[in-house]
């Protein structure tokens, strides 16, 4: 939405639930966790600061506050994650200037339901991962899996994969990853590496773009297919039979540029550039 607050949609309908600018939604038996978020400081918050994390209980109507993470100081970049025990959130402080780049030391922590105070998250559960590990972008700009456990030295042990890192999710064993033209797949428990490729459908719908130039910006998976956006068009491949269709998106003579793409499992969401 426009006004980033929390929206409801049903039969078709949609209605406003909470006046409250808001990211990482999570729903979690009956209630859906959330952060405040105005990082653009274009809302008057009162009584709260982006980062802070609320529940909302739609049989009800109740919203309360689990906890005050946007009142941590200097705290920034607040993530937010729900599991089977607790509520888990990370933030990102700025540390110093290393080389002409930033460099930020990244906190994590769990909040048991029930409990008022968070200990740290030794596992780092905000950040999505494959079995015991989780994924990082590293210093090389490739994806790496780091072990949730420290070893018997106090280290994680870190495997780099030859993938780059802008755009990829884990759906069981497999790694879907962005690579310019196409969604590589690698089985992260063989190593094996299976792609999809757009460059035909790309070459037909991108006419005027030079090579080297066409590239995935998003990328999403249904169950049955995989579903990619570049600066103006969309594709949609086929699982099953590998088939691509694509067109541009637009309405009443306005083209939209798309961004980012989203699902609920039924309907495919987009996010456009205005």
């Amino acid at each position: 939405s426009e006004d980033d607050y929390l929206y409801r949609i049903k039969d078709g309908e949609i209605a406003l639930v909470l006046a409250m600018p808001v990211k990482e939604l999570y729903p979690y038996q009956g209630v859906i966790y959330f952060m405040v978020d105005d990082c653009y400081g274009k809302y008057e918050l009162q009584d709260m600061k982006s980062g802070d994390i609320y529940c909302y209980t739609p049989a009800s109507g109740a919203v309360e506050l689990v906890y005050a993470a946007g009142s941590i100081e200097n705290s920034q970049a607040h993530e937010l994650g729900v599991g089977e025990s607790s509520v888990y959130f990370s933030y990102l402080v700025r540390e110093r200037e290393e080389k002409g780049e930033t460099v930020y030391s990244v906190n994590d922590y769990q909040l048991p339901f029930g409990e008022t105070e968070p200990v740290l998250d030794e596992k780092s559960m905000t950040t999505s991962g494959w079995n015991d590990y989780y994924f990082i972008r590293n210093y090389k700009k490739k994806i790496a899996l780091i072990n949730r456990t420290l070893d018997a030295e106090g280290n994680r042990e870190e495997i780099e994969l030859p993938l780059s890192a802008y755009c990829y999710c884990a759906v069981g064993d497999i790694l879907y990853c962005a690579e310019n033209t196409s969604i590589s797949c690698t089985n992260l428990e063989t190593g094996e590496v299976t792609y999809y490729d757009f460059l035909k459908a790309m070459e037909k719908m991108e006419i005027n773009v030079e090579q080297g130039k066409r590239e995935i910006e998003w990328f999403i998976m249904t169950e049955d297919a995989i579903w990619v956006v570049t600066y103006y068009n969309i594709y949609r491949m086929d699982l099953e039979s590998g088939k691509v269709t694509y067109g541009a998106l637009s309405h009443n003579n306005k083209t939209y540029v798309i961004n980012t793409l989203y699902t609920d499992g039924e309907e495919i969401y987009g996010v456009y550039v205005r």
